[in-house]
């Protein structure tokens, strides 16, 4: 993480793949190492980090590397033979990802009765004899289980587990290319919490952490799956959601404000807080991320000041016409 990044920020894999590909379907349709002696067979396939699956024509697998094994959590006798369905049920699904993308992501869970997600990126290669015949394909799999924690972590608030200002950037502004390619609105709805200060002040940030953790919570109990919800500042927080209504915004932000409302137990302590909440819409008021959030923020501190909870938001020409 910390050395000399020769590609800078250019992502390693793709090119990995491609090479380790090339080297492995190469080998084995121009020189048939699948027929050389046991040695050298054995020799080309324990260089290779990546798991290298063989298959015949029929999907089943006909050899496998130590890599491979590794991952699998199972021997190369005990493979030999199965299916490559019968380890990855959602095989067929996979097929048609990859046959639209180039490339398969997936995650394989390791044996119980405590299962480890493995993330692996998966390249496929044909089979030909000298003939052009199509005699089988190659999957090559690398396991970036780390590499998706590491990156995985990097968009995470290590406080509330939330995204962080930078996942809150990437996740939205391909929500926001998204709604405007297929013509649906979103809403960013800006959270900051009130009298949340006099508890750092009275018990402590120990204790005032705790309840930001506890804030998040709620939060995240009140919205749905798909909403985004980050913590981009000390107790500031943005809600991204998507195809809606002002009508719907209306009742989610009742629902928001119920919520934080609600006394918290911390620490043997009831606390009171309140929350300030500022909605603005995209494409109405804007199809920019960063002057959405603005806007939003705009409208946070009149709801602040008037006390009242939430308010939209409302532009400049709209206000010089009232």
């Amino acid at each position: 993480i910390g050395g000399v990044q020769l590609l800078g920020d250019v992502d390693p894999t793709p090119l990995t793949f491609v090479l380790s590909g090339c080297v492995v379907a190469y080998a084995l349709s121009r020189y048939h190492l699948l027929n050389l002696t046991p040695i050298a067979y054995q020799a080309v396939f324990e260089s290779l980090p990546d798991s290298v699956i063989v298959l015949n024509p029929r999907d089943e697998i006909v050899d496998v590397n130590p890599s491979a094994e590794t991952v699998l959590e199972s021997s190369r006798d005990a493979l030999i033979g199965k299916t490559i369905q019968s380890l990855f049920p959602n095989w067929d699904d996979l097929m048609e990802q990859y046959r639209a993308t180039g490339q398969i992501s997936l995650r394989y869970s390791s044996s119980a009765p405590l299962p480890e997600f493995r993330h692996l990126d998966v390249r496929l290669a044909p089979l030909r004899n000298s003939r052009q015949e199509f005699v089988g394909r190659v999957i090559i799999a690398q396991d970036v289980s780390e590499r998706k924690a590491y990156q995985e972590q990097a968009s995470r608030d290590p406080l509330t587990n939330l995204a962080n200002r930078r996942a809150f950037q990437r996740d939205g502004e391909a929500l926001l290319t998204r709604a405007k390619q297929e013509g649906f609105s979103v809403a960013l709805l800006y959270l900051d919490l009130d009298r949340f200060k006099p508890v750092n002040d009275t018990y402590g940030h120990e204790m005032g952490d705790i309840l930001l953790q506890k804030v998040a919570i709620r939060l995240k109990e009140t919205l749905r799956s798909t909403d985004l919800l980050a913590r981009i500042g000390g107790d500031e927080f943005v809600l991204v959601l998507s195809a809606t209504q002002g009508n719907d915004i209306v009742e989610v932000c009742n629902r928001l404000l119920n919520d934080i409302r609600r006394p918290f137990q911390v620490s043997g302590h009831q606390l009171s807080i309140d929350v300030s909440i500022g909605i603005a819409f995209c494409p109405e008021h804007s199809g920019d991320l960063d002057e959405l959030l603005k806007f939003a923020d705009n409208a946070m501190y009149e709801a602040k000041a008037a006390r009242s909870g939430f308010k939209f938001y409302v532009p400049d020409t709209k206000r010089s016409s009232l």
